[in-house]
């Protein structure tokens, strides 16, 4: 059996149309691959095609393509189709083109060698990774508003008498008054006052508290007094500011009223859009074209609750609330925002059959199948002798951080980790450590807003700000776990995110995450078995996926996350069987 009487390979020739060729190899080699970028397996031919002008060549697929090569002012991009016979039919079977730059043409040989490039659903994406679009070019934005109602205040005082040295003393010393009765009083001002040190002194706090009032009910959990709705307000992270005698501390009061928000699902349509990509982005994890087969589990639950209404913002409007006009351009590419949401969540990447699109799902998301036995008699001969792994060492880190784009000075994002044990992890003091940090997006908004740090900076203010909200269309809060504190735009806090989304796919069983023991949920594929060979049919092939089970003397397993290839005519499949821990 030779490779052209299994294959069929077609080019499209700008002065022939669509023409069959006949390369000269004997062997070729499809691969999936995995793609680190997009955290998906791709199929691709792994091997350079030859063509010549051979004299029983039926086609002269060089003087064809040669003649194109020397037309330089021209970067061609020639169409590859290849169909292979399968129980006696020809099928498509692949598709990529001939880049012509990376040709080794030989003249004197008539004879050129090329390694094609794969064309499949995520090549769109691929080839448009950098582009960046003004997200503003979106009609239907969004508006987020802060202050719902009319800002009241009351002022509180404590005293106290003791000996103090320091105004840190004072501080720890002395508590803050209660608020006033009601709901939703939150702290605005504090400020410490000590009228002398070493003697009795006395020492006053003046808190101001504030809420919100108003005649209707914005939200659900504002609460009724007196015939109005009170409900709290949002502060900004607090700036003290240190005086002989005293401390002053403010929390700013958050006052976004912005149209200028563009929903997390409407960006991925645009540019998805723009770029002329044949298939939608969807997720049910981050609700965007929603198919509606979510695994139930606990991350899709709270993703549910937390990330079904993402907004993003320009960081200029936020760090520059009070400016005349909003933000104009806020341009972005589509590997911008999907490297930063799959690094902080956990997502990959895979296509869907059924649903025709490019899906971005948490790694909970499931999608293999227990397909390949090789315990099976007619595999054993394949995996005799191969009872023997090694460990992916760099799946051990030590330690593991996580820093937005700029590093603010809330504990909820920078004191956020999750500590291995030693005895298991990577040794050497330099790759021990491994940050998650995002590239173009801010988070903290309690930390960025109205800061006078910021307004210079271009980068910074070009930033993306992803900011959840609620049903109601209010920022989402929460205690966090590390300074059980208030925290605003709690689901993309650090500290929430790792202990609700980073349960899955861990180096080992158990670790420490911000100061408490965590078990996790699963292990990684990290234990490595030896490369297996064995044939396999075109219709198994086509039925078998890099993410699909495979048993050998170990258990169920599945691929190395590396590439799993398929040399043919001969169908030998080599794959490297890996298994959780």
């Amino acid at each position: 059996m030779t490779l052209n009487s299994q294959y069929r390979f077609y080019l499209e020739l700008p002065n022939q149309g669509r023409v069959r060729v006949y390369p000269c190899n004997k062997s070729i080699k499809f691969c999936w691959r995995w793609n680190d970028d997009l955290c998906a397996w791709r199929y691709e031919l792994d091997t350079a095609l030859i063509f010549d002008d051979h004299k029983d060549n039926p086609h002269h697929t060089f003087t064809a393509l040669y003649d194109l090569e020397r037309q330089c002012n021209i970067c061609y991009k020639i169409p590859i189709e290849i169909e292979e016979r399968c129980d006696g039919q020809f099928e498509p079977h692949w598709k990529g083109y001939l880049p012509f730059k990376e040709g080794d043409w030989n003249e004197s040989r008539c004879r050129v060698t090329i390694k094609p490039r794969t064309v499949d659903q995520y090549t769109c994406l691929l080839e448009n990774w950098k582009t960046k679009k003004n997200l503003f070019e979106i009609e239907d934005r969004v508006t987020v508003d802060t202050i719902k109602g009319e800002i009241v205040c009351e002022l509180r005082l404590v005293n106290n008498v003791g000996i103090f040295n320091t105004l840190a003393e004072a501080d720890a010393a002395v508590g803050f008054p209660a608020p006033p009765l009601g709901y939703g009083w939150v702290v605005v001002e504090n400020e410490l006052i000590v009228d002398d040190f070493f003697i009795d002194s006395i020492v006053t706090r003046r808190v101001l508290y504030c809420r919100q009032c108003s005649t209707t009910q914005h939200n659900p959990t504002w609460q009724l007094e007196n015939g109005q709705y009170y409900g709290p307000v949002l502060v900004a992270s607090p700036k003290t500011t240190r005086f002989p005698k005293s401390l002053f501390t403010i929390y700013e009061v958050i006052d976004i009223e912005s149209d200028n928000g563009v929903t997390l699902e409407s960006a991925f349509n645009y540019l998805t859009e723009c770029y002329g990509c044949e298939y939608p982005i969807c997720s049910d994890f981050l609700n965007i074209n929603r198919v509606g087969d979510a695994p139930n589990n606990k991350e899709y639950a709270c993703a549910a609750m937390e990330l079904s209404n993402v907004v993003l913002f320009q960081a200029s409007d936020i760090i520059r609330p009070n400016a005349e006009d909003n933000a104009r351009k806020f341009e972005k590419c589509i590997g911008e925002i999907y490297r930063d949401y799959k690094e902080r969540y956990n997502l990959e990447m895979f296509f869907d059959e059924n649903a025709q699109c490019v899906r971005i799902e948490h790694v909970s998301f499931n999608i293999s199948r227990k397909m390949l036995d090789l315990t099976q008699n007619h595999f054993l001969k394949c995996i005799k002798g191969k009872r023997k792994y090694t460990y992916d060492k760099t799946n051990f880190p030590l330690n593991e951080f996580f820093e937005d784009k700029i590093k603010t000075s809330n504990v909820e994002w920078t004191n956020a980790y999750i500590k291995y044990f030693i005895e298991c992890s990577d040794d050497n003091l330099v790759t021990q450590d491994k940050t998650h940090k995002q590239e173009c997006s801010i988070t903290d908004i309690g930390s960025i807003y109205n800061n006078e740090e910021y307004v210079n900076n271009n980068d910074i203010l070009l930033s993306m700000v992803p900011i959840a909200l609620d049903q109601y269309g209010d920022i989402i809060t929460g205690v966090g776990s590390i300074s059980n504190e208030t925290v605003i735009n709690y689901p993309f806090a650090w500290s929430h995110v790792i202990e609700k989304y980073w349960l899955h796919d861990r180096p080992l069983f158990r670790g420490e995450m911000n100061g408490r023991s965590q078990p996790f949920k699963t292990t990684r594929y990290q234990r490595n078995q030896e490369t297996i060979q064995f044939r396999m049919c075109c219709k198994d092939w086509k039925i078998f996926k890099p993410w699909d089970g495979v048993k050998t003397q170990f258990g169920w397993g599945r691929p190395k996350r590396d590439e799993v290839c398929r040399t043919v005519p001969s169908n030998v499949i080599e794959l490297t069987p890996s298994f959780r821990c």
